[in-house]
C-alpha cells in the first residue's frame, strides 16, 4: 500500500511568514541604528536656553489666586461636611432616644452671624492656602555645608 502524506496547507507559509518576519525585523533594526533623519544630526542653531525661575516668581499670579480660592473652598466644604456628620450623629443617636427635636433652645438670634461666620471661614481658608501655595509658610533652608572630613571612619566599629 502507498502512504500519502498530505502537507497541510499551513505548514510551508508559517515557516516562510516567519523567516520573512524576522529578515523585516533584522533591516529595520540596523537601519534605525545607521540612518538618522537629517534634522537629528545637524546641531541646533543658536537658540537660548530659558533661564531657570528664581524661587517664589514660579508661579502666575492667577495661578496662586486660584489656588488660595481653591483652598477656600475646600475649607468651606470641611465644615459643611463636619455639620452634616453633626446633624447625622445627633438624628441617629439622640433624637430617637429623647425626641428632643431643638425647637425651643432659640438657634434664631444666631442666624446673623451664620453669614459672617461663612465668610470668615472662606477668608482664613483662602489665607491659609496662599501661605502654603505661595511658599511663604515654607521658607527655604540654606543648603548645609558639607565638610571635607567623613562623618564615619573607614574602620568598623564592630567587634
Amino acid at each position: 500500500m502507498q502512504c500519502l502524506y498530505v502537507k497541510s496547507n499551513l505548514e510551508h507559509p508559517i515557516r516562510s511568514l516567519y523567516h520573512h518576519l524576522w529578515k523585516t525585523a533584522s533591516r529595520l533594526r540596523e537601519a534605525s541604528i545607521t540612518d538618522m533623519s537629517p534634522l537629528v544630526q545637524r546641531p541646533r542653531t543658536g537658540t537660548k536656553r530659558p533661564t531657570p525661575p528664581t524661587p517664589g516668581s514660579d508661579e502666575h499670579w492667577t495661578m496662586l489666586l486660584f489656588e488660595s480660592l481653591s483652598a477656600g473652598v475646600m475649607a468651606i466644604l470641611v465644615g459643611v461636611l463636619a455639620v452634616i456628620a453633626v446633624v447625622g450623629l445627633y438624628v441617629t443617636v439622640v433624637w430617637p432616644l429623647t425626641f428632643w427635636d431643638l425647637a425651643n433652645l432659640g438657634l434664631e438670634e444666631y442666624g446673623s452671624w451664620v453669614s459672617l461666620i461663612f465668610w470668615s471661614v472662606f477668608a482664613s481658608g483662602s489665607l491659609a492656602g496662599y501661605l502654603c501655595f505661595s511658599g511663604a509658610a515654607f521658607p527655604a533652608k540654606p543648603a548645609a555645608k558639607r565638610s571635607g572630613t567623613p562623618l564615619r571612619s573607614g574602620k568598623s566599629s564592630r567587634v
